[in-house]
């Protein structure tokens, strides 16, 4: 069974929420077809908000075993139980993101991050409920648990990385410096944008960040881990919309 984030999860999930407490469901889940997907009786399908389960549609393909292991361990939790969730909005298929909590029990993201069977995605998770999974992300990576064991899915050093191929990635470095340009900021990790490890964050986001208190031009010097989808441009780089992505480490 997975273990919750605290007791009464399922209780807080619904709590504080404004106008999304009223919109709050429930329902018994019928199928787990994925680490991160469940379907319920009533026909509805989830999608766990706020985590990203390692394997082939991450990018990773040698993490199918990892990705098998999470909709087990998701399907053992959930499966014939009664779930509570609050919706957060929805995905490009019509399923239904959501925060879920096994009803009497805790959250199902919780559970899978704690085991090291997911990775924490600040979209569009709450920031209290985000900073929750991420300190339960921190103490499976020191633990060593599940994807944190495996070199090849652990973070990154920006001076080394690589885009071969587009996947989800963790990326750790110092801050060359910034610069904001006519349709980014651009966060440069190296001398050469060509090859070295580069993140971007897109003027309309960064503009909500600095509303909020955060400037990304402000992370000169600056040692950080970036997390999102690695790709190619010039170098390898990550586009970051959420300022969750950009963890500031020294």
């Amino acid at each position: 069974m997975l273990r919750g984030l605290a007791a009464g999860a399922a209780a807080l999930l619904l709590a504080g929420r404004g106008p999304l407490a009223d919109e709050a469901g429930g329902g018994v889940v019928r199928a787990v077809t994925r680490g991160d997907l469940l379907r319920l009786e009533d026909g509805r399908e989830l999608r766990l908000a706020g985590i990203v389960t390692p394997g082939p549609l991450s990018g990773h393909d040698r993490a199918a075993p990892l990705a098998e292991e999470a909709r087990a361990a998701l399907e053992d939790a959930a499966a014939g139980r009664k779930v509570a969730f609050v919706p957060l909005g929805g995905d490009r298929h019509g399923r239904i993101l959501a925060e879920v909590a096994v009803e009497g029990g805790g959250s199902l993201q919780g559970g899978l991050v704690q085991r090291g069977l997911a990775w924490v995605w600040p979209g569009p998770l709450p920031p209290a409920a985000f900073a929750a999974l991420l300190e339960e992300e921190r103490a499976a990576e020191a633990a060593g648990r599940g994807l944190w064991a495996m070199p090849w899915l652990r973070p990154e050093a920006a001076a080394s990385v690589r885009a071969n191929a587009p996947r989800f990635a963790l990326v750790s470095g110092r801050v060359l410096e910034t610069a904001r340009q006519r349709r980014y900021v651009y966060l440069n990790f190296g001398a050469d944008w060509r090859r070295d490890f580069t993140a971007r964050v897109p003027l309309p986001e960064a503009r909500v960040m600095e509303r909020a208190g955060f400037d990304p031009q402000e992370l000169a010097d600056r040692v950080v881990r970036v997390r999102g989808w690695l790709f190619a441009m010039g170098g390898p780089m990550i586009e970051v919309t959420e300022r969750g992505q950009i963890e500031e480490l020294a």
